[in-house]
């Protein structure tokens, strides 16, 4: 939507389309993802690059579920965890013949150390 008309040099308000989210997924403690990856002590290339190889393969190889550990951060000081961030803005972006779904991990297997991916 639009507020018009709009006064002689003020903004226009537009209501920007969102992105549709689906729900977080139910996870039991039973659960075990087909593999997991862990990117503690990778570079940003190395832990993109490293991802991206991982999901190809589980495409390939029907995978519904992989771990992939971030890290939480305790030991980057001020700034924080930066793989978490990074590896979530890649999923975000990631575009390929088949639609994957993500989210942080429940706190058993790692929690906003780490995040699922399900295909």
């Amino acid at each position: 939507w639009t507020i018009s008309p709009p006064a002689k040099n003020s903004p226009v308000l537009k209501k920007t389309a969102r992105r549709k989210t689906r729900s977080k997924q139910k996870i039991n403690r039973e659960f075990t993802p087909n593999d997991t990856l862990d990117l503690h002590g990778k570079t940003r290339d190395q832990a993109i690059s490293r991802v991206h190889r991982l999901i190809r393969q589980a495409l390939s190889e029907n995978y519904q579920s992989i771990l992939i550990i971030t890290g939480k951060g305790v030991n980057s000081k001020e700034r924080g965890g930066v793989l978490g961030k990074v590896v979530w803005e890649w999923l975000q972006s990631y575009q390929e013949d088949q639609p994957i779904r993500f989210q942080w991990a429940p706190s058993f297997l790692g929690g906003k150390g780490a995040i699922l991916v399900f295909f």
